[in-house]
């Protein structure tokens, strides 16, 4: 009925993909109280900054990858750029929700990937199960974005600015429906770890495992945390470091396969280099800024960027939702220029990591 199936070992396993999303709980929690938010801004130096740079070496380490993407590593970010400074010149609330939305497809898509990375180590589920898993994934973060506290402030003053004056009642009613859909497919997906069972097939208990304490970081922050700044240092934390593991156990698994040509990975690092110093640089600035206690202003040479947000702050009665705090504003706004850098990671992953592809699965 069950068998154990590891990403690398037991260790590893309980270190950075079982047991980090409780340790991401507790440092955020902790930044909350004693660092302020600024402390996002150090994650991203220190792990999500690094983690995107895991995604190029990744994708331009490997010549085999380099010569199946090639037309796709060139013109997607050419793109990407394109559309993003269309975004924040025309509309950068929507542009930033849109860029979230990509950001938590993207979680879900690598939380999902190590879940299937699971029942391959293992040989375990269905041939049907990775898809039974996907949609698992997306009813359980979407019910999660409709119904916590955190994010549905967000989503209704985002209807509210294209004038659909959804009502306190109405958001309840559709609260209610995402309940009972969510309830709905968690029963069918039960009925499918049955149908794996009878079959003859067995299961990886450490998968629901690690699908628990992801969703478990998740739901916990959302609900009970209020702040957009805590849910971000936890879901960074978790998000970023399997990510960096996940990279090094691949590529020190190809290094040592006699197929896998030269790469230029030790070039890319020395480049990397600079990017970490500009990335250190920048948070010396705003530790700065905030210890001599001088408006936010003056660190965007003058520009007020809360002019962005002003509609979005306004309070709306009928939906008891009272004013943005200037804080959730800025927050916007870091996220906005945060997630920007992040685009072509999520694009580069959309295709990078599949782990049907026989050149991936031998990486794993």
């Amino acid at each position: 009925m069950f068998r154990i199936g590891y990403i690398h070992n037991l260790r590893t396993d309980l270190v950075f993909f079982l047991l980090l999303p409780f340790w991401a709980i507790g440092f955020s929690l902790f930044a909350h109280n004693y660092l302020g938010a600024f402390a996002l801004l150090s994650i991203s130096v220190w792990i999500t900054f690094p983690h995107h740079a895991a995604t190029f070496v990744r994708t331009f380490g490997l010549k085999e990858d380099m010569a199946q993407y090639k037309e796709r590593l060139i013109v997607g970010p050419i793109v990407i750029v394109g559309l993003a400074y269309l975004g924040m010149t025309w509309a950068p609330i929507t542009y930033l929700a849109l860029t979230q939305l990509w950001a938590y497809q993207h979680s879900i898509m690598q939380q999902h990937g190590f879940a299937r990375i699971y029942d391959f180590k293992a040989r375990t589920g269905m041939a049907t199960t990775g898809k039974w898993d996907l949609g698992l994934n997306w009813v359980l973060f979407v019910n999660l974005i409709i119904t916590a506290p955190l994010f549905v402030q967000f989503w209704v003053r985002e209807l509210h600015m294209y004038d659909w004056r959804i009502t306190a009642a109405q958001v309840t009613t559709v609260q209610m429906v995402s309940y009972a859909l969510t309830g709905l497919y968690l029963l069918l997906y039960a009925v499918h770890q049955f149908k794996i069972v009878r079959s003859g097939n067995a299961l990886n208990p450490l998968k629901y495992c690690f699908l628990g304490a992801s969703y478990f970081l998740w739901y916990f922050l959302a609900w009970q945390i209020d702040n957009v700044f805590v849910f971000g240092i936890a879901d960074r934390i978790m998000h970023g470091v399997q990510y960096i593991v996940i990279v090094y156990l691949y590529m020190d698994r190809k290094a040592q396969d006699a197929e896998t040509e030269e790469t230029y990975i030790k070039k890319f690092l020395s480049f990397g280099h600079v990017s970490a110093y500009l990335g250190l640089l920048l948070v010396y600035t705003l530790i700065y800024q905030l210890v001599r206690n001088e408006p936010y202003e003056q660190f965007g040479f003058g520009l007020n960027f809360l002019v962005f947000m002003e509609p979005y702050m306004q309070a709306i009665p009928e939906a008891g939702l009272g004013e943005l705090s200037e804080t959730n504003a800025m927050s916007f706004v870091f996220f906005m220029f945060v997630e920007t850098i992040a685009l072509i990671h999520y694009y580069y992953d959309s295709f990078i990591w599949k782990v049907s592809n026989k050149k991936t699965q031998k990486g794993l």
